[in-house]
Order: C-alpha cells, then sequence, then structure tokens
C-alpha cells in the first residue's frame, strides 16, 4: 500500500479552527448549563445539568481529535527516522515518544474524561431523580422557561453551522479519497488532515438535536409538563450508551494502535451517533445505516422505499391523531371539573368520567380534588419532612409569634388546619372563580382568627384554656370568614399542635415552673412534717393518759387496802383494845427500829454487844464492838 497525501485538502489551518471553536464553543455552553443546572449561580435543573454533561462528552471529542493531529505528526517522524550507519541496534526515538503520546491520548484524555462523566450520569440519576414521581424532581422554573428556550435554540443553530462544516470537510474527505484510488488503486492510503471529521458532524448533529429538543420541550412546558422529566431521562441513557461504547472504542485503540501504521485517527466515531445522526435526520440516517452497514438496498424494496417515503406522513398524521385525542379528558373518582371553551368558563360542574372538549389550545378541562381533604400549617412552616409534634423548649420550624395584652407578652400556637373544597354548586364555582389562591387567602384568614382569640388575652388565660375549646373556637371563627367572602370550602377541623410561650422565653418560662415545683415539694415536706408531730404528739397524749389511768387503779387500788386495813382494825380495837394497843405498839417499834443498830445493855457486864451486824466490805465479816 501507498499513502498519498492529496493535493487540494483542505489546509490544516482551516479545520483546526472549525475544531477549536468546537471545543471552545461546547466548553462554554456546558459551563453555563452546569452552573445553573447544579444551582452554584440560577435556580437549578436537572435538564441543564444533564446537558452540559453532554456537552462535555462533545468537548471531550473534540480535544482528543485537536491531540490525534500530534500523534499523526510524531507518525510521520517515526516513518521519516532512518536508522544510522553507526548503529545497528539504535532505537528510534521517536517511536518512544509516540508510545507515550498515545498512552497519555488514550488513557488521560480519552478514557478516564469519559468514565468520570458516565459516573457524574449515573451520580445525578441516584441522587436528583431517585424519586418514582417525576414531578417531584429539580424543574426548571416557568419564570426562566422561555429565556432558557431562546437560549437552547441560539446553541442549536450554532451546532448546526458547525454540523454542516463537518459535513463539508466529510464530503470532500470522501472525493479525495475516492480521487486519489481512482488514479493510485483501491489500496492507497490517503493521510487526510481530518479523518475524524465525519465523527465530529455526528457529535455536533447530536448536540443540535438535544438542544433543539430542550427549547420545544421548555416551550411546552404549560401545556406538557412531563416532557422536561422525559427529554432528561432519554440524554442520561443516551450518554451512558454513548460513553460505555466510546472507552471500549477508545480501549481497544489503546491496544490495536502501533507506530509501524501507516496513519493515525483518534476512535471517536461511535456507532450509536453513526446510526442516529450520520445523515443529520434520524430517520434518513437509521435507514441509510441499515443499508450501508447491513447491505440492505431500499433502491430494491419498493416497500422500504414506500416506508421512508411515509415515514414524515406518518408522524404527521400520529401528530395530528395526538393533538385531536387533546379533546378528550378524563376526570377522575374524586374530582370535578370545569370546561373552558376558548378562554370562556363554562359554569357546569364536570362529574367524574369521560368528557369532551375542543382541541388544544381552543379548550381545555380544569379538575378540582373536591373529595380530598387538605392540611395547611398555621402559626408555624412546617417542612416537607418535618414531623407534627416537638418539644417547645427547642427550635423547631419558625414559628410566629402572637402578641398579648398589653404587648408585654406572646405566645406561640402551632396549628393545622383541615379543608375541603365544597361540592355544592355554588361553593364550588366561588373557590374557581372568586379568588385566584384560595390557599393563601385561608392562611390569611386563619391567622387573622389567631390574633383576635389572643390580643385581649394573657398568657395566663390562653395556656389555661382548654384545647378543644380554643380549636372549636377557631373553626368558628375561620369558616365564617371563608363564607363571607365567599372562598368555596369547608373548614373540616383544626387541630391545635402546640400551645406554649415563645422558645426564647423557654429558659424564663422553666424557670418559673421549677419554682413552682420547687414550693410544692417544700409545701409537701412541710406537711409531713406537721403530720408526723401531730401522730407523735396524739401518740404521747395516749400513753400519758394509759400511764395516768394505771397510776389511778393503783392508787385506787392502794386506797382500797389500806381502807380495809383500817376497817379491820377498828374491828380488832372493839374487840380488844389492849391487845390491839399493844400489837400496834410492837408494829411501830418494830418498824422504827428496822435496820436500826440494836444494842444489849446488861448491869452484870461492863461490855455491851451490838446485836445488830454490819458487814464490812474487805473482810466480809461481823465486828464486834468494845464499849469504853
Amino acid at each position: 500500500m501507498e499513502e498519498v497525501s492529496p493535493s487540494g485538502t483542505t489546509p490544516s489551518g482551516t479545520w483546526r479552527g472549525l475544531v477549536w471553536a468546537t471545543l471552545v464553543f461546547s466548553l462554554a455552553t456546558a459551563v453555563l448549563f452546569l452552573v445553573y443546572g447544579t444551582a452554584w449561580y440560577g435556580a437549578g435543573s436537572v435538564l441543564m445539568t444533564v446537558l452540559g454533561l453532554q456537552t462535555l462528552m462533545v468537548c471531550t471529542s473534540a480535544f482528543l481529535v485537536l491531540h490525534a493531529n500530534k500523534l499523526r505528526t510524531k507518525l510521520q517522524e517515526v516513518k521519516q527516522w532512518k536508522r544510522p550507519e553507526w548503529g545497528e541496534n539504535a532505537e528510534n526515538p521517536y517511536k518512544i515518544e509516540f508510545d507515550q503520546a498515545k498512552i497519555v491520548h488514550f488513557l488521560v484524555f480519552g478514557i478516564l474524561p469519559t468514565l468520570v462523566l458516565a459516573f457524574l450520569t449515573v451520580y445525578v440519576m441516584l441522587k436528583w431523580t431517585k424519586p418514582t414521581r417525576i414531578f417531584n424532581v429539580w424543574m426548571v422554573p416557568p419564570s426562566h422557561a422561555v429565556l432558557i428556550s431562546i437560549l437552547t435554540m441560539v446553541c442549536c443553530i450554532i451546532w448546526l453551522i458547525l454540523a454542516r462544516s463537518y459535513d463539508g470537510v466529510s464530503e470532500e474527505n470522501q472525493e479525495i479519497t475516492k480521487a486519489v484510488r481512482a488514479k493510485e488503486g483501491a489500496d492507497a492510503v490517503v493521510a487526510l488532515n481530518l479523518p475524524e471529521a465525519q465523527a465530529m458532524a455526528e457529535a455536533s448533529w447530536e448536540s443540535c438535536w438535544w438542544m433543539g429538543l430542550t427549547s420545544l420541550v421548555l416551550l411546552i412546558k404549560g401545556i406538557w409538563p412531563a416532557g422536561e422529566p422525559v427529554l432528561y431521562w432519554a440524554i442520561m441513557w443516551w450518554m451512558l450508551c454513548v460513553a460505555l461504547e466510546q472507552v471500549i472504542r477508545l480501549f481497544m485503540g489503546w491496544m490495536t494502535t502501533k507506530s509501524t501504521q501507516d496513519t493515525f485517527a483518534t476512535p471517536v466515531n461511535v456507532f450509536l451517533r453513526y446510526m442516529v445522526f450520520v445523515r443529520g435526520n434520524p430517520i434518513n440516517s437509521l435507514f441509510y445505516t441499515i443499508e450501508k452497514k447491513w447491505g440492505v438496498s431500499f433502491r430494491s424494496s419498493w416497500a422500504i422505499r414506500f416506508v421512508a417515503k411515509a415515514t414524515v406522513p406518518v408522524i404527521l398524521l400520529v401528530l395530528l391523531l395526538s393533538w385531536g385525542l387533546s379533546s378528550l379528558y378524563v376526570v377522575r373518582v374524586n374530582e370535578f371539573g370545569v370546561r373552558r371553551d376558548c378562554g370562556k368558563i363554562c359554569k357546569e360542574i364536570l362529574q367524574p368520567g369521560l368528557h369532551v372538549k375542543y382541541p388544544w389550545p381552543f379548550g381545555s378541562i380544569t379538575s378540582y380534588p373536591v373529595k380530598q381533604v387538605s392540611m395547611m400549617p398555621i402559626g408555624f412552616e412546617q417542612s416537607g419532612s418535618a414531623q407534627l409534634a416537638y418539644l417547645w423548649t427547642q427550635c423547631h420550624e419558625a414559628e410566629f409569634e402572637l402578641v398579648l395584652g398589653d404587648g408585654t407578652e406572646s405566645v406561640a400556637v402551632n396549628a393545622m388546619v383541615h379543608y375541603k373544597i365544597r361540592e355544592d354548586k355554588d361553593g364550588f364555582f366561588q373557590y374557581v372563580l372568586c379568588f385566584q389562591n384560595p390557599t393563601e387567602a385561608i392562611s390569611d384568614y386563619a391567622h387573622r382568627c389567631l390574633t383576635e382569640l389572643t390580643r385581649s388575652s394573657t398568657l395566663e388565660n390562653v395556656l389555661a384554656v382548654k384545647r378543644d375549646e380554643f380549636s372549636a373556637e377557631l373553626l368558628r371563627r375561620l369558616q365564617k370568614y371563608t363564607d363571607d367572602n365567599e372562598l368555596g370550602v369547608e373548614i373540616v377541623e383544626v387541630a391545635i399542635l402546640n400551645l406554649h410561650p415563645p422558645v426564647k422565653a423557654a429558659e424564663a418560662y422553666l424557670d418559673v415552673i421549677s419554682a413552682g415545683i420547687d414550693a410544692k415539694k417544700v409545701e409537701i415536706i412541710a406537711q409531713g412534717e406537721r403530720d408526723r408531730a401531730i401522730f407523735e404528739s396524739q401518740q404521747k397524749r395516749d400513753e400519758r393518759i394509759a400511764d395516768a389511768q394505771v397510776a389511778a387503779a393503783e392508787s385506787i387500788a392502794n386506797a382500797g387496802a389500806e381502807t380495809a386495813e383500817l376497817i379491820a382494825a377498828g374491828k380488832s380495837y372493839a374487840i380488844d383494845p389492849e391487845s390491839f394497843q399493844l400489837c400496834y405498839w410492837i408494829d411501830n417499834i418494830q418498824s422504827l427500829l428496822q435496820n436500826k443498830r440494836l444494842v444489849l445493855v446488861d448491869k452484870s457486864v461492863d461490855v455491851f454487844f451490838d446485836m445488830q451486824k454490819k458487814k464490812d466490805t474487805n473482810t466480809n465479816r461481823n465486828v464486834l464492838m468494845k464499849a469504853e
């Protein structure tokens, strides 16, 4: 095979400027979309985030194409190197540089960035689109939709210009290749300045179509809100498939590309892009791919030619039928519907079931969940995942303080209002026609009722009132306000969740409560001490009474005994007075001389004896006393 560098090839500066323009534009738009999509500066949007990641994928391909030109230059240096006469074993230095540059090209500039983008896409899938319902994710705000739609349309036009430019380079390369091979032979190798032109054209067409679809989806966002999540899911799955194929191709190119090959081209030609965007139009590209890759000739099969020609009319017919189906609307079992014909409201309640209206945008039906009981927090702001019960001494949510009495006290009331749309015709159309936002009106009236119930009271009175009475009065007043102002809602219940002083006064309030508890404790202890003293006094009283009763009984018994003795003595004296007196005298003498010293005196002796025995503590014997 002979390598030929054709004359008349697109100058190197022309295609290099085109690739540089693609690189700079894709990088700028990717940064812009990512900054807005990830809410670094903007409202945040999953669609903008994945669109930025997709543009970075194209930016990676453009950078690989630019670096591939350097590898082609090094490959030419490898082929032009001649072995010196003095060195039979001399190694080609350009070959070493080519191998090192090849590793950097495939691994650092190709595989790693593609894997990072694929990982970020999976991360977005798992984190930001975790809820199963597609309406619960980060969406482009309606106020930004038109502006972003215009921006993406401008980007779509620029990508269209780039895609056409690459198509021109690719067609020129094909013509040059045919001319050279017709002249030099079918085996001639044509060294083109931009062999990746077709791959870059497909990548540009890819970005052009995604930008155009994004602009269209954002324009019809008010009509079809589900289009945005459908689109970013499609982009994410497309990116994962393209990234997987590109990583495989880059790895195979790394393993198979050698310094002995005739030319070098970076493997950014993804087959998925080729199958959908090789002809710019996805439908024509699909038939072109079937014909070129699988050998199915559409020219020889009239049925396939008919299908190819009838594709666009069939799509238009499907769109027309879809537009016609927009005249049908289903009102669910828990809803009432209202028909609008050319903007005019028909004052007729549409019951649950299938109804017919004018096709979009001439007619519409709006349904309202009349059977659904809605809840609204009053007195505090509740986040979506917050619980309804809290410890009031700790900060929870954002509470509103209601001023009491003379303005020196305040209270926090956390209530939950349960309400529903009225089902009678007059009340239902009051809800539909009279207020643009009935929910805000209910909130305003509920807070007004809270203010009326608390502004003329004190903290002690508010905390002392029963919750059921407070909620009943609040419900009555709120229902009166809604009826007087024709809101068209029915207040089902007002539940008082918390009724307490402000959180900032919790410490002082708890100190007062603690002091009251301590005072009650002291009172209880004093009451116990008093009861104990009374009980002990009563016990001592009973003991003394019992002792006195025993002593009285003993005294009475002794008096009785003495009286009996006296009576007996009187009787004895009456019988024999002299004997009684002698006995009485002897008894008295005996009682008087008892425990006394007794001395016997005899005239015949000059000694006397002490007949009273005295016990000596030392010798334990009787002592004889001698008289003088």
